[in-house]
């Protein structure tokens, strides 16, 4: 996530290849006035990730609080200009993506927390997601890694102290949320 000017001259200037680029945007009043920019820049782009505001604000939509699937028509949209998943940050809602090769879009639930700071949250997630995307590029499995890893970012100040979690615990954690949160109940 960065300023979208300095996000624009980096996305311009690396060549498309096999590796598989996500891209955070960083949100800022009258974002959706970079529209078109954005829509040259997405056929580059694996992976576009933003929040739920972010993605208000770039289509100047109002909030669908009743039923994140409403999101779908705007997540596509997404997809259409270029980019293959939509990946939406949802906050205490979860996350949505929308893969656009095989038109399935998963909706998955926020990990149950103590909040404690929310801060850094949403890189985490996407962290997790991406991590989660490398290992065999299953989407809810992704989705899962993101919402673990996110879990532990909001359940205490500082994101430095992501990096004292141990391996097995994430390991466990992931095991227990997958447990309880099976794929066909995430399909939409």
């Amino acid at each position: 996530s960065m300023p979208f000017p300095w996000c624009r001259t980096l996305l311009e200037q690396l060549p498309k290849t096999d590796e598989v680029l996500l891209v955070e945007p960083h949100f800022r009043p009258l974002f959706g006035k970079d529209r078109d920019s954005w829509r040259a820049l997405m056929p580059k782009i694996d992976i576009w990730a933003p929040s739920e505001d972010e993605l208000i604000d770039f289509f100047d939509i109002e909030a669908k609080k009743e039923d994140v699937r409403d999101y779908l028509p705007w997540m596509r949209a997404v997809t259409d200009m270029g980019a293959k998943i939509c990946l939406l940050k949802l906050g205490e809602r979860g996350a949505m993506a929308y893969d656009r090769i095989t038109d399935r879009t998963w909706h998955i639930p926020a990990y149950p927390s103590h909040v404690v700071d929310v801060t850094g949250c949403g890189d985490t997630f996407c962290g997790g997601f991406l991590s989660g995307y490398l290992r065999n590029m299953d989407i809810f499995e992704a989705l899962a890694y993101g919402t673990v890893s996110a879990s532990f970012c909001i359940d205490h100040y500082d994101s430095r102290g992501n990096f004292l979690i141990k391996e097995e615990d994430a390991r466990a954690r992931l095991r227990d949320f997958l447990a309880v949160t099976p794929e066909s109940g995430c399909l939409l």
